[in-house]
This record gives structure tokens, C-alpha cells and sequence, in this order.
């Protein structure tokens, strides 16, 4: 699984979420997250094995928990109900995390401390950004199926993000996931050298084989 990690990680969200949904099934559309849930920096990436969080909006505990158990290059996933009313993250825990070998956090909830966070350098996804505090409240699992930005996030599923969002790749099918990916970016790669030739939009795309799609057994996913 480490190689097809690194593997996904050289793709951006856009390609990964396009050789899901039409490389290998129109069911993988929802596999990428809600728009609203966005880097803090524009150059955020992240990439790597969901350890996932549910919480109570605020209720920090079992974000600390996460942190302190989470296996190193995890991604911590966590559905905080897409609520501002408290901070699921900040700087303190942000440098836990990273201190922890943890490379980087998707919360659909809240998030503050944002330029501690970014002169961190530590990758961390929101919905919301907030000066509200969290709280201690002991509410909340980890490593359970969550819904983190309308999609279903199961522990260690695939999380690729960047600027232009959030895709979960279910692991089951990340090794096809992966392929497909590459076969997608090399098309691409064909159709904008054509372009840079100078052929117009309708001539590089006639002139390069479109990858093939291919069904995927969606009964691997469960």
C-alpha cells in the first residue's frame, strides 16, 4: 500500500477524482468531498491512509486522541458536522500532529490559529476558520466509517488533497485507482503538447486515444 500511496501522490485531486468516476465507475462520483472543505494555504497537499475522527462540534477530545494514536503518515479525517460552533483544530494540536510524523488533517467543522498553522507547514483542510476555542467535551470515536464533506470515509481509505479539493480513494480499489490515474495524466500530457504545437482542442483530443474505461467491482469497496 506505501507504493501505491506515493504513486497517488504524484496525481493532483482532479485526476484522481476523474480516473475514479470516469475510468471505472459513475458511482465513484461522490468520492469527492464537498468544495466548502478547502486548504488553509494554497500550497497545502496531502496524501495518505484516513485515521478518522467523529466528534461533537468542539469537543477536542477525541481529536487529541486521534493525534496520539494515529500511526505515522496518517491523515487525520474528521467529521466535526460541518459546524463553527467550536474549533475542532489549532496550533497546538497542529504541531502535536506534526510532531507526531502525522502529514496532515481534512476537518469538516472549524479550525483557527491558520498562520501558526501555515508557518508549520502542516497540510490541514477545512470547512470553516474560526477564533471561537474548542472544548474538552468527551464525546466522539475514532477509526469508525464517518462522513467527512458528504462522502463516506472509511479508516485508511486514501486521502489526496490540494487546492482543488478533497478525493477519498476507497483502499480496495486503490491499486486500479492508481493506474488509472496514470494512464489519465499521460493523455493529458498528449493533448497539451498537441495544444502547445499549436492544434486546436478538437484536433489533440481526436488525435489521442482516450483511456479506456473499465468496470470496477464496487462489492470490493465494502
Amino acid at each position: 500500500m506505501k507504493n501505491i500511496i506515493q504513486q497517488l501522490s504524484g496525481f493532483s485531486a482532479p485526476i484522481v477524482s476523474d480516473a475514479m468516476a470516469k475510468l471505472l465507475s459513475e458511482k465513484l462520483k461522490h468520492q469527492t468531498m464537498d468544495p466548502a472543505i478547502k486548504p488553509i494555504a494554497k500550497s497545502f497537499k496531502v496524501c495518505g491512509p484516513a485515521y478518522t475522527v467523529r466528534c461533537y462540534p468542539g469537543a477536542t477530545f477525541a481529536m487529541e486522541k486521534a493525534i496520539a494514536e494515529a500511526p505515522e503518515n496518517s491523515v487525520i479525517v474528521c467529521n466535526g458536522q460541518g459546524s463553527d460552533a467550536g474549533v475542532m483544530m489549532g496550533e497546538l494540536m497542529s504541531t502535536f500532529a506534526q510532531k507526531r510524523g502525522i502529514c496532515g488533517a481534512v476537518i469538516d467543522g472549524a479550525v483557527r490559529d491558520v498562520d501558526d498553522i501555515i508557518a508549520l507547514e502542516f497540510p490541514v483542510f477545512a470547512r470553516h476558520i474560526t477564533a471561537r476555542s474548542g472544548t474538552f467535551d468527551k464525546l466522539g470515536d475514532v477509526q469508525k466509517v464517518i462522513t467527512c464533506g458528504s462522502v463516506v470515509v472509511n479508516p485508511d481509505d486514501i486521502v489526496v488533497g490540494d487546492i482543488n479539493g478533497v478525493v477519498i480513494v476507497p483502499q480496495a480499489i486503490a491499486s486500479e485507482v492508481a493506474s488509472s490515474a496514470e494512464e489519465l495524466q499521460i493523455w493529458e500530457n498528449e493533448i497539451k503538447k498537441l495544444l502547445l504545437e499549436g492544434k486546436s482542442l478538437e484536433e489533440a483530443s481526436s488525435a489521442c486515444k482516450h483511456p479506456a474505461a473499465r468496470t470496477v467491482n464496487m462489492n470490493s469497496q465494502k
